[in-house]
Formats: structure tokens, sequence, C-alpha cells
């Protein structure tokens, strides 16, 4: 059995590779890496490999397929160096937002200003064009 923690370690991001343990990889074979390794056994994925009710796996094997033991004594799987060899891919920065300027930027429209379709400075436009309202009596 491995007792070292950079062994279990090692067995934790194996599992972790294959979606069996989603717990911390820490090196510390606690109530969830067991259920991860139980999980891992029963799966139909764990041969040729024995299992044992979720101890780590021997120092010796046999290993399930696709995995290995590396020269330091730390276990490897194909998934874990197949990322390895994929290039990094860093997620896309997203473009700065764009803020809208500030309400004293734009000139806010006075009232007593004649505006296209007013209709009161339209009207009163016409009145003075009226004359003084004699309504084209002569005085």
């Amino acid at each position: 059995m491995q007792t070292g923690s950079e062994q279990l370690k090692s067995q934790q991001k194996v599992m972790q590779a294959r979606n069996f343990y989603q717990g911390k990889i820490d090196g510390i074979w606690g109530p969830k890496t067991i259920a991860a390794k139980v999980k891992w056994e029963r799966s139909g994925k764990f041969a040729p490999a024995i299992p044992n009710n979720g101890f780590p796996l021997a120092d010796r094997g046999p290993f399930p397929i696709g995995v290995r033991r590396q020269a330091d004594g730390t276990l490897s799987c194909s998934e874990i160096e197949l990322s390895a060899q994929l290039p990094k891919v860093e997620a896309p920065v997203a473009p700065p937002a764009v803020q809208a300027p500030p309400a004293s930027v734009f000139p806010t429209p006075l009232a007593n200003v004649a505006q296209p379709g007013n209709n009161d400075q339209q009207r009163q436009d016409r009145n003075k064009n009226k004359g003084d309202g004699d309504n084209g009596k002569k005085q």
C-alpha cells in the first residue's frame, strides 16, 4: 500500500482525470477518496487491477488499463499525459465595457427655445404676422 502523500496525490489525480474523484488533491486518503476508489473498482474500468474495497492501489500492480508507475514511484494515466501534451488555451479576455458619457456632456434642450414641430411657437409666429389684432381695420 502506498503511504507517502505524493503517491496518494498521484492516485487522487488519476481518479480525478478519470472522473471518479472530485475532491481536493491533498494526499489524504479520506472518505471522499475511498468512495471514489470504490466507485472506480465497481465501474468495470478497473481491470486488470484487483479491487481492494477502496484502499490505495498496491505498489506493484497490476494497475488498471492505462495507469502506470513512473520512475519516482507516483502513478500517472493516459488522460493526464494527454492533457499535458495539449497546448494550454487561455480563456478569451472580454473587451472592456463601453460606458456612456456622463449626462453633462450632452446639452439639455431649453424649454423656451423654438424647436421644430413645437405647435405653440408656430402659433405665436402666425399671430405676429397677422398684426395687432385689428382684424385688418385701419386706424
